[in-house]
């Protein structure tokens, strides 16, 4: 678990960031957002000293930072910056094996390394790992970047705007591949943001930082139903809030018996999906089948409606 004590951080008396204090849960995605000059990419670099903070505390497991050696922090926190950040003359491979080369591991046991992170996200190792970064695509250097970022196994990944220079396409599917990650290996990871969309796909809890304080932080549909400021709900946004509550909520509670016309929609997509290809296809209603292909019933127009109403 990750503590954050009264965090504060001034330049020339002036706070940018004021007072901020929560507990990340191992295991979790949190993410931080807010416009330019909210001070979140501030707070996430006084989480790895990067930059150091004017008042309070960070720790790790109980361990308050400070009492670390900056080479020990680096190696349980990883770090993704929105460009990447890789090495120009640095052949993928050696990018990626940075840290644990510092750590002093053998060749070996970081060639390993290497080739399963490389794999876990979608990258041929034999292609991939001799290329340099000039040769990568958008999409590919910033999947590098998050394996260098894990190759030491930290215990906390940091992420600020890591998908803010990929183009839609890429993005959407850059987005889905860190939580697939994320649930395969348990990792906790803090992602900053500008993007309040980005935040209610990937965050478990969302804070929402304005000049320097945290307005809210809490799960993704309470930001959504119940925002605690105007500047959260101007964040939220009022047009696009019903269809942001929708893409949090599955098909499955809503499937009832019967059955319906054309293309089916699988139990696990969300209820803006549904509604989506509802309004595409001028259906009322649609089949739902599971993960196996079976017809589990259908959902209807007015089920999702009825549904996407905030709880009061």
């Amino acid at each position: 678990m990750i503590g954050i004590e009264s965090l504060t951080k001034e330049y020339g008396g002036k706070a940018v960031v004021k007072d901020v204090s929560m507990r990340i849960e191992t295991g979790t995605i949190t993410v931080i957002v807010g416009t330019s000059g909210s001070g979140k990419s501030t707070f996430l670099r006084m989480i790895n000293r990067l930059v150091e903070p004017t008042a309070g505390s960070v720790e790790i497991d109980g361990t308050d930072t400070r009492r670390m050696k900056a080479y020990e922090l680096r190696r349980r926190i990883g770090y993704v910056i929105q460009d990447h950040g890789l090495f120009p003359h640095w052949t993928v491979a050696r990018n990626v094996a940075t840290v644990p080369r510092l750590l002093g591991w053998g060749r070996e046991e970081i060639e390993a390394r290497v080739h399963e992170l490389l794999a876990l996200l979608q990258l041929d190792p034999d292609e991939i790992a001799p290329r340099y970064p000039h040769q990568l695509s958008g999409g590919q250097a910033q999947r590098v970047g998050v394996a260098r970022a894990l190759a030491a196994r930290p215990d906390m990944l940091l992420m600020d705007e890591p998908f803010g220079a990929l183009d839609p396409v890429i993005r959407a599917k850059a987005q889905q591949d860190l939580k697939e990650i994320q649930e395969r290996l348990g990792s906790t990871i803090l992602l900053v943001t500008h993007d309040m969309s980005e935040a209610i796909k990937l965050g478990e809890r969302i804070a929402v930082m304005s000049e320097g304080r945290v307005e809210q932080l809490a799960p993704p549909g309470e930001i959504l139903t119940r925002p605690a400021s105007a500047i959260v709900e101007s964040l939220v946004g009022e047009e696009d809030r019903p269809f942001r509550y929708l893409s949090l909520l599955p098909i499955a509670p809503l499937v009832e018996p019967g059955s319906a016309e054309g293309p089916a929609i699988g139990a696990e997509r969300s209820l803006r999906d549904a509604l989506a290809e509802m309004i595409w296809s001028g259906r009322e209603a649609l089949p739902v089948v599971d993960a196996s292909g079976r017809e589990r019933g259908r959902v209807t127009r007015a089920a999702l409606i009825a549904a996407g109403r905030p709880p009061r």
